[in-house]
This record gives structure tokens, C-alpha cells and sequence, in this order.
């Protein structure tokens, strides 16, 4: 008969085509939709086997792709073909889905319809592909004992025709179509990419799967760099990177999806032997098409194991409903793959000092404070306090308030560099001048300061309500060691910040005045007389002898040339002429010493003042503080009338920020607390205060500094403690820094979230260090990685290594550390720099590691989380944890793990057993034999129970004890 007529023609040993075929058979398919829906073919069916539509199966039960249900002794297997996707992937995924079930193993017969090419309008020679695609990559074309029949419309259905032309191309040939031989000559692997798939082989081998599908390429990659062939990797460090990333990122979930793939245990296998699939699947076909069409733009004629990977991931597949089981998704772990190829931790630490740049998101509190201060109608005295723990950041917010009303420009205009020439100094005439004129550095020197500061900046204009040259001193009250210190120190923070933001004439001005008021002008004047009159008389009294002899005597020239030895030419002329020698000598002798007069004055004038006026300054020594509190506050005093003019006759207020106030002993912040209210009693100090505390530890330090007022106070005034009273007083606006919400910012500041480039991990080196700097690779190779020879001679040519330099930024590992280490920690500033410190250490050790032993499976990132908010938080815990005796009894196969390993299991166990932190304490004393009586906070802490605790709740292989077996570092 014409096949054109009827089709039925046998294709291999186990399927048959058939036009029209009765549905009989041990396992029989229809095609449905997502919603349970039948299509007409359907219903006859359903009636050749005595069902009706209420045996369909409802939408819930197709949630799988397809359903299987007994009809009498069939099994009628719904496979959707039309729903979400088209019908053309659904029918392949679905299809093959079902094949796989573990129910239809074990049956022979099976009839199935080309299915979607009713409601899902696919043409029936594209339904006939992927039906026998999916079948032959199964394993059904060639089954022993198994028959599949395919059963096809008549011949008065559309594309009939085309469907028998397609059939009888198939019939001459010996053997089923190899959908891979048409690509063969495209797909060309370098040598690493080929030991990956001959793992695919072999784990395709072991569950009698002879076509490549995407699960198996997925799981390949994943544990190729733990197999035999390894060495076949080469220098090609993406298989690796793959496996660490993937294996970091599922931990336990990993071997729950091998199990769910190959229904056993996890187990590499053993020994990988060169071999091919017969065929791939249609979406693993499609991988290696794309994996080397990216080594084709890259240059190179053979596609590497990152163009495998890559492709892998942006490709659809069966090998996504395992990522799913591993809790992972393919852009995830495409970000964490490029995070271990790259290897890079930016090698530099972070110091603890304060910075006017807005890192924490202040700049709001800082711009609203200062325009406080800066406000004409905020009069001084006036203290402001910036509240916070300890490195919560007061000092930056601080800083920035400075820089808000002072800019560092302004302050730095005039402050000598190291090299520069000294201008001209002061000279004793310009003493009396200023003595006589009483001048100041007033407005008119600052306004012109900051307006030439703001054209520089090209800022806006300035503000006329608010001050301008707010002058402001930076004093820490902590390096000074007593209370007189405390406040000579402060005297000298004021003059010293002040005259080195002067220029030069102006800062020798500023200081003469403050000398000046510390002693009587009227001294200095008399002295200053004194020196010009004695140097006179010094050289004017033998003058006047001589010019006295010479009126007396023509004669009396002879005695000038021994007194003035310049002056012998002249006496011997004058001597010879007689009667008008004796006139006109004298005259001449006058003359010269009215000369020699203001010669000597004017050089007196010249002389320095600071050398000149040495011996007549009483400068009180702050260095040895040997003066009293009232001596060094009367010095402040002058010291600050000294200081600029806001006008003619308003002083400029002085902001005073004092750091770290909370640092200091109690009797030391006792005595600043109290000079601040003596300076806020008065208008006689122009000052503002804006102090930086733990209000805390300050009020605690001023309860003890005044604990025997508090016992005379009566019982109703003791309500409310004594240091936060003291506070209320001397505090005129008290500010919080509010907590941090949203530390993204400050973490991308430090360099710990940032984003990659795509490397070639065929561009091997033995140690890539990430500076500030950017990369400094060491040791590069210069072969290819089917080249270990460096020979130049592999075919894939490798892209130039400039193009592929790592980025100089950081492992995003180190954010998602700092994120989860958000569960352990406040997450003040100071704090999360000492985090990202210690995790770029910890990573860096962990690509060292990788690097020295390709095998070892690294922690888990929330592993090395716990690990380090143990070290920040409980320092005391984690010295014991590996240095503290050990006074336990073990038995001899735990003496065989290292101490921490098994005190580490001995806190998690006992935390798992007990529900609150003082039985947990028991126990582990119990069984650690740790002293009872001994004051250990750490027991007593109940977030480390809890750590402990959750900890002891996950999967052996996931817990802390796990990561330090492995190893930490």
C-alpha cells in the first residue's frame, strides 16, 4: 500500500508510525491543556475506554507538566501541550517529563497520538521531531523488549503530506537520525571542555541515558574538578569555580538533588573514560551551539569550560528544576561562578578615622545644625550634643558640621607648607604702631577669605542670614591627663587652630596682641626707648668728645681719627686747612652724629620682636600645667580678645567641637563639664560647644564624680540620676544619631559591593592580589589551556590578557557576609569597617586555599558570618574556643579532630537540648568541665546561645563545628 494512502512503517527495533492506530497498550498519552481541558481526540479515547469527562484531571493535578492515572489495566498518561510557553517547548519538557516517570519503567506496549497539533496548532511534522527526538534520547528507540507506537492522523489532515515525506527520508536509513551530527563539525571542545563532557558521559553512563541533556552538564560541571579527570582541566579554572560556587550555594541541598537524578546516593564517578552521546537533547543541543558561538567571537576555533558554563546558564533545560531543588537560580549562580573565577579580595584594610565625606548618610543632621549655629539669631554661649554608642559615627557627623562652617579650605588658606619661604616678620616699629593703633583682624579680612574661597568653589552665593568666618577648634579632651591639663590644652587647641589659619603678618599680629595683653605696654614701650637711646649713647659719646675737643682746638681732629677710624681721610684734609678747618670740622662732626642717631634707631626698629621681646613675656607654661584653673580661664579670657572680629565691635563666636569626651576618666569629664558651664554662665565667652558623647558613659561618669551629693539629696530628688541632671544643664540641644537602616551605601563607600567584569578563566595565574591600585597578577601564564607546555600550539587562542584584567573592586562575597552578620551585630559604622576587615582576610584565605588545593570545599558564606561575629562580638569566647585549657574528657576518636572543632560541637549540641542560655551554661560546664564559679560574661550572653542554637538546628555539613573542620583559614 502507498504510504501516501496510510502510514505504517517500522523505525528501528522498538517504534512503529502508524496511521489511525487503536489506542491499546500497557501505557497510552493524551495531549491536554493546563486547565484539564480535552481536545476531540480526547473524547474518543476516553469513550474507546469506557471514561466520560469527569475521569480528566483538574488543573492542580497537571501542575507537573503531566498526569498519570490508571484506566482499567492502561495507564492514560495527560501531557500539556498548551498553557503558559509555547506549545512547541511544552511538548518537549512536558513529554519527556513523563517519559521519565518511574512508573512507566517497567512497561512495554505504548500508544501515543502526535500530540499539540490540535488546540496548539503545532504542524504534525513538528510534533513527529520532537516526539521522536524525546524518545531517542531516552533510550526508547532502542529498549529490548519494548514497542512504542506512534499514531498519526489520516491522510485527509493537513500536512499529511509533508509528515510522509518526512517519514520516508527516515526509512532507507540503517539507524535513527543523530540530531547531533548535523552540528558535530560546529562543536569543537578544547581539551578542558571535553574531560567535562566526558563526565556528562559517564554520569550519563551510569543511569543508561545516552543522549546529553542539560542535568547532565549541569551536575558535570559541578563535580568534573573532583573526578580523574581533572588533569585534563589543565589550567582552565572554570570547572573548579563552578563547583565551588554551586556547592557553596546548596551546601546539603546539592546531593538531595543528585539523589532526585540519579536515585542514589552522591557519589562522583570514579573513573571517566573518553566517550560521546549518541545524541543531545534538543535544549543541550542548543548549549553547545552557543558555547561556540562564543568562542567564535572571542577568536578562538575551540569553545573553553566558561563557554559551557555561561551558555549553560542562559539557556532553558531541565537542569533549572534542579537548581530549584538546590534553592538556587541560574543568574545567582552565574554571579557567584564569576565571584570564585575572579578570586579577588581588594587587599587594603579600613582605619577608624573620621571623614567630613558623607558616608553614613548624614549630611541631612549635619546641614541642620550647622545652619543653627550659623544662625545671627543663635546667640553663644550655646552646647549642642551629638549622642551615640561608641562608633556610631559622632566624629564624622562632627566633622561634617566643621566643614559646614568652616570649610577646610579657608582654615588651610594660609597654614605654612613644608619648604615655603617665610614672609616678612614683625619688626619693633611695627610694635609701636600697632601699640598706638590697637589694631584687630577684623571683617573685612574674613569676608574677603571666604568670598575668595567660594569663587574658588564656584559655590553659591552665601547666605546673608547666616555668619560668616564662624571660626571653630578641634579639642580632645582625652590625650590630656589631668584637669588643669584639660584646660590648658584647650587654651592652646584656641591659639594655635587660630594663628596657623592666619597669614603671616596677621598670625604675628594676632600673637603680639595676646602677648601684649599678658603684659604692660607701657613696659614694652620704655624698654623699647631704653635700647634706642643706650645703643646711641654707645656710639654718640665719643662723637661728642671729639666734636667738643674740635670746637676747642683745630687741632682736635687728630682725636676723631683715633676714635673714628672711617673718619681719618677726612680729619687729615680738614687738619690742613688752618682757621676754616676749625669751623667746618665740628659742623661735620654733628652732622655725623646726628646720622649715627637714626641709623641706630631705625635699625632697632628692625630688629625681630620675637627676639627683641623675649626676655619681657610672661607666658603662662601649659605644657606642665603648673598654673591654677582661674589663672589659665583668665588667660582664656584674653586669649579670646585677642582672637578676629566679626565686626568693629561684635566678636566672632568660636565653635569649639570636643571629641571624645566620653573616653576620658570621670573626674576628668566632671572637670570639663564644668568648665563648660562656667563658659556657658557668661557672656563673656563667645563660645559654642558641640560635644561628642555616649550620653551614657557620661552620665554615668557624673553620677560617680558627685555620688556624695546624690546621698544628700532627699529620697523624692533621687528619682532621676544625677548624671543625666547635670546633663539637662549644661546641653541646649541634645541630638541622637539615629540608628543605621540602610547600610548599602556605607558598605559600597568601603569597597564591599561592587560588580564584576567577565574574565577568561582560561588566563590562569598563581596569585591574583586586588589593590587599591587595581590588580598586580603574579606569576601569569602564557599558554593556552590545551597548551601546558606554553608552546603556543593549541588550536583555542586564548584573548589578550589586558582585555581581561580584573576590576579593582571586591568580592561581592564580602557584602552578603556583612548583610548576614546584620543578625549578630548593631551595625554601627566602626563596627561594620572591623567586619569588612576581617571578611576580606578570611576570603583571601579562602582563594589562597582554592588556589593550593583545587579539591577543598570552602564554607559557606553564613559560615563564615557566625565565625566572625564571633571573634567581634565575644573576643573573650573565641580566645578560649582555641587557646582556653582544656580540662574535658574525650574519647579517642574525638582527640582526633582538632580541640575547637570538638568544643564548637560540644556548644552547638548543648544548645540544641536546652531552651534558654542558664541551662545551656550548665550543661557545656558539665560537660567541658569549666569552673562554675568562674565570671565568664560569654555563658551568660543569650545572643551567643541563640547563635549557638540555630546553629545546632541545621544539617551536620552547615554548622560552624563543620566550617572549622574544614577549615576556616
Amino acid at each position: 500500500m502507498d504510504m501516501r494512502d496510510r502510514i505504517d512503517t517500522r523505525l528501528g527495533e522498538t517504534i512503529v508510525v502508524a496511521s489511525l492506530a487503536t489506542p491499546e497498550g500497557d501505557a497510552a498519552f493524551l495531549s491536554i491543556d493546563a486547565h484539564g481541558s480535552p481536545g476531540r481526540l480526547n473524547q474518543n479515547v476516553l469513550k474507546y475506554f469506557g471514561l466520560d469527562r469527569k475521569s480528566l484531571p483538574a488543573e492542580k493535578d497537571l501542575k507537573d507538566g503531566y498526569f498519570i492515572t490508571p484506566a482499567g489495566r492502561t495507564l492514560l498518561c495527560y501531557v500539556v501541550t498548551v498553557g503558559d510557553g509555547p506549545a512547541l517547548h511544552l511538548l518537549e519538557h512536558n513529554f519527556e517529563k513523563c517519559l521519565r516517570d518511574s512508573r512507566l519503567q517497567s512497561l512495554r506496549t505504548f500508544w501515543m497520538p502526535l500530540m499539540g497539533t490540535g488546540t496548539g496548532r503545532l504542524p504534525l511534522v513538528e510534533s513527529f521531531r520532537i516526539m521522536l527526538e524525546v524518545l531517542i534520547r531516552n533510550g526508547w528507540a532502542n529498549r529490548p523488549e519494548t514497542s512504542v507506537t506512534i499514531s498519526t492522523p489520516g491522510p485527509e489532515t493537513n500536512g499529511f503530506d509533508a509528515l510522509v515525506a518526512a517519514i520516508e527520508g527516515l526509512v532507507p536509513s540503517s539507524s535513527l537520525p543523530d540530531a547531533a551530527s548535523e552540528s558535530q563539525d560546529k562543536w569543537s571542545p578544547s581539551l578542558a571542555a571535553g574531560a567535562v563532557l566526558s563526565v556528562a558521559h559517564a554520569l550519563g553512563w551510569s543511569k543508561n541515558e545516552p543522549a546529553l541533556t542539560t542535568e547532565l552538564l549541569l551536575f558535570a560541571l559541578a563535580d568534573a574538578a573532583q573526578t580523574d579527570a581533572f588533569a585534563r582541566l589543565g589550567r582552565d579554572r572554570a570547572a573548579g569555580a563552578f563547583g565551588a560556587a554551586i556547592h557553596e550555594l546548596a551546601g546539603d541541598r546539592y546531593e538531595t538533588a543528585w539523589k532526585q537524578l540519579f536515585k542514589r546516593d552522591w557519589r562522583v564517578p570514579e573513573k571517566i573514560e573518553g566517550g560521546h552521546f549518541i545524541r543531545a537533547t534538543l535544549h543541550a543541543s542548543a548549549i553547545l551551539d552557543r558555547a561556540a558561538e562564543r568562542a567564535r567571537k572571542s577568536g578562538r576555533k575551540q569553545f573553553i569550560v566558561d563557554d559551557l558554563v555561561r551558555a549553560l546558564l542562559e539557556s532553558r533545560g531541565i537542569y533549572v528544576d534542579y537548581l530549584g531543588l538546590m534553592d538556587i537560580d541560574p543568574d545567582t549562580l552565574l554571579e557567584a561562578y564569576e565571584d570564585v573565577l575572579t578570586g579577588q579580595v581588594l587587599m587594603s584594610l579600613h582605619n577608624d578615622a573620621a571623614s567630613n565625606e558623607d558616608r553614613l548618610g548624614y549630611a541631612t543632621y549635619a546641614d541642620a545644625i550647622a545652619s543653627f549655629l550659623a544662625n545671627p539669631c543663635t546667640p553663644a554661649p550655646l552646647s549642642v550634643s551629638v549622642q551615640a554608642p561608641w562608633g556610631a559615627g559622632k566624629s564624622s557627623l562632627m566633622q561634617m558640621i566643621r566643614e559646614r562652617l568652616d570649610p577646610e579650605d579657608v582654615r588651610n588658606a594660609h597654614r605654612p607648607k613644608v619648604g615655603q619661604a617665610v614672609a616678612g616678620a614683625l619688626s619693633l616699629g611695627s610694635v609701636l604702631k600697632f601699640l598706638e593703633k590697637k589694631k584687630d583682624i577684623g571683617p573685612d579680612f574674613w569676608h574677603d577669605a571666604y568670598t575668595t574661597t567660594a569663587s574658588k568653589n564656584e559655590g553659591p552665593a552665601t547666605d546673608s542670614s547666616r555668619r560668616e568666618g564662624l571660626l571653630t577648634i578641634w579639642f580632645n579632651a582625652w590625650k590630656y591627663e589631668s584637669c588643669e591639663q584639660v584646660w590648658a590644652g584647650l587654651v592652646d587647641a584656641i591659639v594655635s587652630q587660630i594663628s596657623d589659619r592666619l597669614p603671616i603678618v596677621q598670625r604675628e599680629a594676632f600673637l603680639l596682641r595676646l602677648h601684649l595683653a599678658r603684659i604692660d605696654d607701657g613696659v614694652v614701650r620704655r624698654k623699647i626707648y631704653d635700647r634706642v637711646l643706650s645703643i646711641w649713647w654707645e656710639h654718640g659719646k665719643h662723637a661728642l668728645v671729639v666734636g667738643v675737643g674740635a670746637i676747642l682746638s683745630l687741632f682736635g681732629l687728630g682725636a676723631a681719627k683715633t676714635v673714628f677710624p672711617d673718619l681719618s681721610p677726612l680729619a687729615t684734609n680738614i687738619s690742613k686747612m688752618g682757621y676754616w678747618g676749625g669751623i667746618i670740622g665740628p659742623v661735620l662732626l654733628s652732622a655725623y652724629l646726628a646720622l649715627r642717631y637714626w641709623s641706630t634707631r631705625e635699625n632697632t626698629h628692625a630688629e625681630p620682636a620675637e627676639l627683641s621681646l623675649a626676655p619681657y613675656l610672661t607666658v603662662p607654661d601649659y605644657a606642665q600645667s603648673v598654673g591654677a584653673i582661674h589663672q589659665i580661664h583668665a588667660d582664656l579670657r584674653r586669649v579670646l580678645a585677642a582672637a578676629p572680629k566679626e565686626s568693629a565691635d561684635t566678636f566672632t563666636p568660636i565653635v569649639i567641637f570636643i571629641d571624645d569626651l566620653d573616653r576620658c576618666s570621670p573626674t576628668k569629664i566632671a572637670s570639663v563639664v564644668e568648665g563648660i558651664n562656667m563658659l556657658l554662665a557668661s557672656d563673656t565667652y563667645r563660645c559654642m560647644f558641640v560635644i561628642g558623647m555616649d550620653p551614657q558613659m557620661i552620665a554615668a561618669a557624673l553620677e560617680k564624680a558627685h555620688g556624695e551629693i546624690r546621698e544628700r539629696l532627699p529620697s523624692y530628688e533621687r528619682g532621676v540620676p544625677l548624671g543625666w541632671r547635670f546633663m539637662d544643664k549644661f546641653v541646649q540641644l541634645p541630638f541622637t544619631i539615629p540608628p543605621q537602616r540602610n547600610i548599602g551605601e556605607f558598605l559600597k563607600s568601603l569597597g564591599a559591593a561592587t560588580s564584576f567584569k567577565s574574565v577568561d578563566p582560561s588566563v590562569s595565574s598563581s596569585v591574583t592580589v586586588v589593590t587599591p591600585d587595581g590588580p598586580l597578577p603574579v606569576g601569569e601564564g602564557t599558554s593556552g589551556p590545551d597548551d601546558p607546555a606554553g608552546t603556543g600550539s593549541s588550536v583555542a587562542q586564548q584573548p589578550d590578557l589586558n582585555a581581561t584584567a580584573f576590576p579593582p573592586g571586591d568580592s561581592k562575597d564580602v557584602g552578603r557576609i556583612i548583610r548576614e552578620l546584620g543578625h549578630y551585630s548593631a551595625g554601627n559604622p566602626r563596627e561594620i569597617k572591623r567586619m569588612v576587615n576581617l571578611a576580606r582576610l578570611y576570603l583571601a584565605l579562602r582563594n589562597e586555599r582554592r588556589r593550593v588545593d583545587p579539591f577543598w570545599r570552602a564554607p559557606s558564606l553564613e559560615q563564615y558570618a557566625r565565625w566572625i561575629a564571633l571573634t567581634l562580638r565575644w573576643p573573650d569566647m573565641m580566645r578560649w574556643l582555641q587557646w582556653g585549657a582544656d580540662e574535658a574528657i574525650w574519647s579517642a576518636e574525638d582527640n582526633g579532630t582538632a580541640l575547637v572543632v570538638r568544643r564548637l560541637k560540644v556548644l552547638e549540641a548543648a544548645a540544641s537540648e536546652t531552651s534558654n542560655v542558664a541551662d545551656w551554661a550548665a550543661k557545656i560546664e558539665q560537660e567541658l568541665y569549666l569552673d562554675k564559679d568562674e565570671a565568664v560574661e560569654w555563658r551568660k550572653d543569650t545572643k551567643l546561645f541563640e547563635l549557638f542554637q540555630s546553629c545546632g538546628r541545621l544539617a551536620p555539613g552547615r554548622r560552624l563545628s563543620a566550617a572549622a573542620e574544614i577549615g576556616l583559614w
